[in-house]
């Protein structure tokens, strides 16, 4: 039989993992605040045309004055990407948190939210945000998981890594 030496496997933590899908719903939203506002080249004269019939086209509102689809359009563009932005600001605030419970839930919704958000890029747009959000949510997934099979198997840390996780505690208080 051949010696060899066992690495210790340390897997990836938990806050770096929701880290890490922030800075992809931070990405999606940039990229898709950026194509908002890029212009239509001028030998797409199709596209033109439906801009400018958009534009036009008015829809009365239930509340309030007409508006044009391209302004619906626009609005929810804006709203798109303020929900990116803002799934990846909870995501960043929730990633260090102490309390499991409360934020544990919270970052599962955004993930949920993710998902399926994923899904209609898929179907109906185009799919680079598909596989943004796609993997942000299942990075969120897999940390949601990893905490409910730790819990569930009553696994303990590797060593060295407690110290570490009491360590910053200790700091923080």
């Amino acid at each position: 039989m051949r010696n060899v030496r066992q690495r210790e496997y340390i897997p990836m933590s938990r806050p770096i993992l929701i880290r890490i899908a922030a800075t992809l719903c931070f990405l999606t939203g940039i990229a898709h605040t950026i194509g908002t506002f890029m212009d239509i080249p001028e030998e797409q004269m199709q596209m033109l045309e439906t801009v400018d019939a958009m534009k036009k086209t008015m829809v009365p509102m239930p509340v309030g004055s007409d508006r044009s689809y391209m302004q619906i359009l626009d609005g929810n563009n804006f709203c798109t990407s303020l929900l990116l932005f803002l799934s990846g600001t909870l995501l960043f605030s929730t990633a260090n948190a102490l309390i499991e419970g409360a934020p544990g839930r919270t970052v599962l919704i955004v993930g949920i939210g993710l998902a399926i958000f994923a899904i209609i890029s898929a179907m109906y747009f185009f799919p680079l945000p598909a596989i943004l959000t796609g993997a942000a949510a299942c990075l969120i997934f897999l940390r949601s998981s990893t905490q409910w099979w730790d819990k569930t198997w009553h696994l303990k840390p590797a060593e060295g890594v407690a110290d570490q996780r009491t360590a910053r505690r200790e700091t923080k208080i």
